[in-house]
């Protein structure tokens, strides 16, 4: 099983339509069982139809899609998009986080939508996978917020310690997210 997440630079209907570009997304989604497509821009929905539905029909038609909601602050909105196959993995529960925690309320640009999988095949037989796509000037509040996210999934979905992983663009080239993502990732590994 291979799990990837990338940012697909504001994706539209108008770059799927490109051809060499759906060819592209085609191609890596199709080398794994789950792949998040990240900045997704497009309020129609059709952007993320159009490549499920081409993939279906030049690939495989074994895999599913799960979008989030439109994410983000003002104007500037973006989703997450999941694709995964539904012949390794099957979608336990999903949960769009809500950015409302007493003292730290929007705390995300974009909150996580948290998929969790079963995968009867692999040694990892509950997976919970968190995309995140921060923002480059709060990229250190957001990692941080991560804690939180980890401990309210944990305590709804009552898991006795399913493996956790982030899928993200974290746009932390600044020294100080390095300390806060080291915090994060040591945090979410003794949970």
């Amino acid at each position: 099983m291979k799990v990837a997440a990338f940012n697909a630079k504001k994706l539209g209907l108008r770059k799927v339509k490109n051809t060499k570009v759906c060819k592209y997304l085609i191609e890596i989604i199709s080398q794994y069982s789950i792949v998040f497509i990240l900045e997704v821009m497009d309020k129609t929905g059709k952007a993320q139809s159009c490549v499920s539905a081409t993939h279906k029909n030049k690939i495989c038609d074994n895999y599913e899609m799960v979008c989030s909601s439109a994410l983000g602050r003002n104007g500037y909105k973006e989703k997450f998009v999941c694709f995964y196959r539904e012949d390794e993995v099957q979608l336990r529960d999903q949960h769009q986080y809500e950015d409302n925690q007493p003292g730290d309320e929007d705390a995300f640009a974009r909150e996580p939508l948290i998929l969790r999988f079963n995968c009867p095949t692999t040694v990892i037989k509950d997976l919970v996978l968190i995309p995140v796509h921060t923002q480059p000037n709060d990229a250190e509040k957001e990692l941080d917020e991560l804690h939180d996210v980890v401990k309210i999934m944990r305590n709804k979905w009552k898991t006795s310690k399913p493996l956790l992983c982030l899928c993200a663009h974290f746009n932390s080239a600044n020294p100080n997210c390095d300390s806060a993502l080291h915090q994060t990732v040591t945090f979410a590994s003794k949970l």
